[in-house]
């Protein structure tokens, strides 16, 4: 039945002020889904997750605990993925604003949660306030990883101010390690944080991102039209960046196994993901259909904002991607995070005498 009512207009957005009563809605049995991607002996799964400013302390508005929330989709939702490339991981105090910038607690108590799985998290903490997001969270992107699958390739004594460089072989200065610590694109941003992982005898390259937010940005139906967009100029600056150091990555191994992953905050088609993707990484989300390209929801628009880039070595081994849609087209009392995460599976067999 249709919705009647007022047609308000406020600070850039349309609202409908209902009038009538609401019909009642008809689902037809939608639910949270779970993925069919799945690892094996010979099959790699990677997932990228923002986890909405995670921390040790995070509980629901009705009670419960959203940590424990985020290990079952873990490990129910997404089938237990080998790697999980997290976002918006807060320091141990969460938003208060103290001083403190370590997350041991919240990854102890995540790890504890996603028993039996025997997952281990590596990350670089950020300085103090330097990073963005909520003021005092300390929000900072970290790696889960399966320690019966996959090895972390460990290097170098990564720090907080140092940047990551590619080395010869090639191999990287520090795993894990953070990119674009001295650049002004990273400034009051998320740095990339990048690691190596060995899965069945073979060596992955890893870089998960969190480019800058579209805070900032005029609204859609706002009165400067075309809209301003500022964050579109940050995001490009952040991409030439990390793809500088993917054409180092393949300019000294040209099948290299190059994964860029992470809360992107841009579309397939933007400029910033042409750039980041350049000539050496394919979109691993071009394969979705049409109809199954979100992975947030802002003011009602569905938008994928979440993606899994690919070197052409591991495009050749893809076999799926998916969008988890578990939480952003449902009530916010019930979401695990405002983001589906999205998991790919990709064909990576052990290494023969011949090869």
């Amino acid at each position: 039945a249709p919705l009647v009512g007022v047609l308000h207009y406020s600070r850039g957005a349309f609202t409908l002020v209902v009038s009538d009563p609401i019909p009642p809605g008809r689902l037809s049995g939608l639910g949270p889904e779970t993925t069919k991607l799945q690892g094996a002996v010979d099959y790699l799964t990677v997932a990228t997750f923002n986890l909405l400013n995670l921390h040790a302390g995070s509980r629901f508005k009705g009670g419960g605990s959203r940590v424990d929330s985020v290990a079952r989709a873990i490990t129910e939702r997404l089938g237990g993925p080998d790697i999980v490339a997290l976002q918006e991981i807060q320091d141990d105090s969460g938003p208060t604003n103290d001083g403190v910038v370590e997350a041991r607690r919240t990854a102890g108590r995540l790890l504890s949660a996603l028993l039996p799985l025997r997952y281990e998290y590596c990350e670089v903490p950020p300085a103090d306030l330097a990073d963005g997001g909520q003021p005092g969270g300390n929000i900072r992107s970290a790696f889960l990883y399966r320690t019966d699958r996959v090895r972390l390739v460990s290097r170098g004594q990564p720090q907080t101010g140092r940047q990551l460089k590619v080395l010869e072989g090639p191999q990287l200065s520090m795993s894990p390690g953070r990119l674009g610590t001295n650049e002004p694109a990273f400034r009051d941003s998320r740095k990339p944080l990048a690691a190596e992982f060995e899965f069945n005898g073979k060596t992955l390259f890893l870089f998960n991102c969190h480019l800058k937010s579209k805070r900032g940005d005029s609204p859609i139906f706002g009165r400067y039209q075309p809209r301003i967009l500022g964050s579109e100029r940050i995001r490009l600056q952040q991409a030439r960046i990390i793809n500088g150091m993917i054409q180092e990555l393949l300019s000294g191994q040209a099948d290299a196994n190059v994964i860029v992953l992470g809360d992107l905050n841009d579309f397939i088609h933007s400029e910033s993901l042409q750039v980041l993707c350049g000539e050496g990484l394919t979109n691993l989300n071009d394969r979705l259909p049409a109809h199954d390209r979100y992975s947030y929801i802002y003011q009602g628009n569905s938008e994928l904002l979440d993606h899994v880039l690919v070197s052409s070595a591991l495009l050749r081994k893809a076999a799926g991607v998916d969008v988890v849609h578990m939480n952003c087209e449902f009530p916010t009392a019930t979401q695990v995070s405002d983001h589906d995460p999205v998991v790919v599976r990709l064909h990576v067999p052990r290494r023969s005498s011949g090869d």
